[in-house]
């Protein structure tokens, strides 16, 4: 509740001094939310990223549940995430209400309009393919 990291940092950002700080691949998180809100899927982001040779912070290939994972972290504006009730969030239910989302002391990658855009279109086409979700 202090705002202090409570878990690894991220792709797009390393820990110095105990803080999460943006490090060379938050060009790629910002390129991937800025191809999301121009209107490409999820799915073709992680193509387009894996003929590129871009590969996820532990090395293996990008898949469509890495974008979703990455426009969903509030960790991009500033924010810290964690689940009271378990590991919800690794089960993509990122509203659950035992998350708790607070105001972090690292420096944002993504701003608050593309922040907005992207949960606009990603609530779009989650109530759109509801039937296929996982929920």
């Amino acid at each position: 509740s202090r705002g202090e990291i409570v878990s690894q940092p991220p792709q797009g950002y390393d820990i110095v001094d105990g803080n999460y700080v943006p490090n060379a691949d938050s060009s790629l998180i910002r390129r991937i939310f800025d191809m999301y809100v121009s209107g490409m899927g999820q799915s073709q982001i992680a193509r387009i990223l894996n003929a590129e040779g871009h590969t996820t912070k532990r090395g293996n290939k990008i898949e469509n549940r890495t974008i979703e994972y990455i426009i969903n972290n509030p960790v991009y504006i500033g924010k810290l995430r964690w689940s009271t009730g378990g590991r919800t969030v690794s089960r993509r239910k990122y509203d659950d209400p035992a998350s708790i989302v607070i105001d972090g002391s690292h420096e944002p990658i993504i701003d608050m309009d593309t922040w907005n855009k992207a949960q606009e279109i990603a609530a779009a086409v989650k109530a759109k393919y509801a039937k296929h979700s996982s929920e």
